[in-house]
């Protein structure tokens, strides 16, 4: 039942996606909200200060893939990212998941590169009773 429910949250969340990414301003700002409201959760990711280099589309997808990673991938298993403009690229790579107290939690690694410079950050996030993730760091 569960693996139906996430199935369904991921659909949900891709029909969003692709759906504000073909609307005008108008329409934007009230069907989009679910988007934005999860990429919040993720506040910056592991990216830290390097968010601020990225464009917004840059900054949707990697926090995307670091999303996707957490949600969906095995551990080992690289979700990669490229910005639109060609400027930034990485993989988000998760690991085993564990418990705290309540909380689903789970390590993970992103290797980007923004303008040419190559980073690695690890941290862990831990998921929200609305099923968002929350980074650690």
């Amino acid at each position: 039942m569960r693996i139906i429910a996430i199935s369904l949250l991921f659909v949900w969340v891709s029909v969003f996606i692709a759906g504000c990414a073909k609307l005008d301003r108008s329409q934007a700002a009230g069907r989009c909200a679910s988007e934005k409201a999860i990429i919040m959760a993720m506040r910056q990711g592991l990216l830290g200060l390097s968010f601020a280099s990225l464009s917004r589309d840059g900054r949707r997808r990697a926090l995307e893939a670091e999303y996707r990673s957490l949600e969906y991938a095995k551990v080992g298993e690289a979700v990669a990212w490229n910005a639109k403009n060609g400027t930034a690229f990485g993989n988000v790579v998760p690991g085993q998941p564990y418990r705290v107290g309540s909380q689903n939690c789970r390590q993970y690694s992103h290797s980007f590169t923004i303008n040419g410079i190559s980073r690695t950050v690890r941290g862990s996030a831990c998921r929200n009773s609305d099923g968002s993730w929350m980074p650690l760091t």
